[in-house]
């Protein structure tokens, strides 16, 4: 058999399996995990480490106003002050919701007098 003619592999001697199969990925099929959103990343990693009974990991979703691109949203796992996916950079460059919840409810505490 000339190097050209090999056969294609098969499943179960079936037909043989297009060029993107033989890669495993299916054509079609989902993205890898490194090209997903990261809300998507974050949320499988958190619930991943959660089945695994680690609690102390927490997601955070930020924005930002970027002159050029507007508001932007972005989501990480931190544990311990750690980025475990979402860019080191992410606490820095991002306001945390649950940090522009507590400066809004500052904002519209009345200041009381003692």
């Amino acid at each position: 058999m000339a190097r050209g003619d090999r056969a294609s592999p098969t499943v179960g001697g079936n037909a043989p399996l297009p060029p993107a199969r033989r890669l495993g990925r299916p054509s079609g099929g989902p993205a890898p995990p490194s090209q997903r959103p990261c809300l998507t990343q974050a949320l499988v990693l958190q619930y991943l480490l959660l089945r695994r009974g680690d609690d102390a990991a927490e997601l955070h979703i930020g924005v930002r106003k970027d002159e050029d691109t507007g508001l932007q949203a972005h989501a990480w796992v931190e544990r311990s002050g750690q980025v475990l996916i979402g860019g080191t950079g992410a606490p820095d460059t991002y306001e945390r919701f649950e940090d522009l919840g507590a400066k809004l409810e500052a904002e519209n505490t009345p200041n009381r007098a003692s």
